[in-house]
């Protein structure tokens, strides 16, 4: 397996059109086809791969709303689930992360030095410790 793999579904799958009512049931269809391809492979048994399952908008999403900070706003509030064979099921967190996060995490997994991060996840919290990568 690469180093790293950005997997998204097509729009069919993306779970997006909230006007079908079939949109859920089409991305959970979707996810519960490919997700077993990569936590049955043999990197993943190994330990060696972690998976981020993240959604890129909130409850009510407001275009041109600021949500990398904000802790109370529903619209702002992303699900993203990490699995790895390092991370016990179920484990949550209370603290803030958000998309830089993400992107930090990922950055150091792949051990981009931290001179060397993206605009926003300078900053960002690293989401390693608290699950566990």
């Amino acid at each position: 397996m690469p180093a790293f793999s950005f997997i998204s579904p097509n729009t069919v799958n993306d779970m997006h059109d909230g006007s079908d009512p079939t949109a859920i049931q089409n991305g959970d269809t979707w996810l519960s086809t490919e997700l077993p391809k990569i936590l049955n492979s043999s990197t993943y048994q190994q330990g060696k791969t972690v998976v981020f399952v993240t959604f890129d908008e909130g409850e009510n999403p407001v275009v041109g709303k600021d949500c990398a900070t904000n802790k109370t706003d529903d619209d702002c509030h992303v699900p993203t689930i990490v699995i790895s064979p390092s991370t016990k099921p179920g484990t949550q967190s209370t603290r803030l992360f958000n998309h830089y996060s993400l992107l930090r995490t990922t950055e150091r997994l792949l051990g981009v030095p931290n001179g060397n991060l993206l605009g926003g996840a300078r900053r960002a919290r690293n989401m390693r410790h608290q699950f566990r990568l």
